[in-house]
């Protein structure tokens, strides 16, 4: 049974070759996205899981909006935050990570 439909489908696809060929880059397109989109959220929501108590860490980031209509979200914000969030009982730890803009840039806070 399963050989008369593989036969009747490679039949159907050397008849119709353009569409077979379309139909099939389509799924195959279709298949590898989903397989990025899943990867990429499962490396997103595995983020900082190896700690203890993962749950409770939080990122505090600035929202830019630029003249030009350029829009961004940055992490880094200024030295004295740390000291501003320590004032709320919620909060357990501080600490600031920056990133180097070459590898031969120091930043000495």
């Amino acid at each position: 049974m399963f050989r008369n439909y593989l036969l009747s489908a490679l039949r159907n696809i050397k008849k119709n070759k353009t569409n077979s060929f379309l139909n099939i880059a389509g799924l195959s397109l279709g298949m590898a996205s989903c397989i990025f989109i899943m990867l990429y959220v499962s490396n997103e929501r595995s983020y900082d899981k190896w700690f203890k108590d993962h749950d409770w860490i939080y990122r505090v980031s600035i929202d830019i909006s630029g003249q030009d209509g350029t829009h961004g979200l940055y992490a880094p914000v200024c030295g004295p935050m740390a000291a501003a969030l320590k004032q709320f009982p919620e909060v357990e730890e501080v600490t600031r990570i920056l990133k180097p803009l070459s590898p031969n840039t120091l930043i000495s806070d």
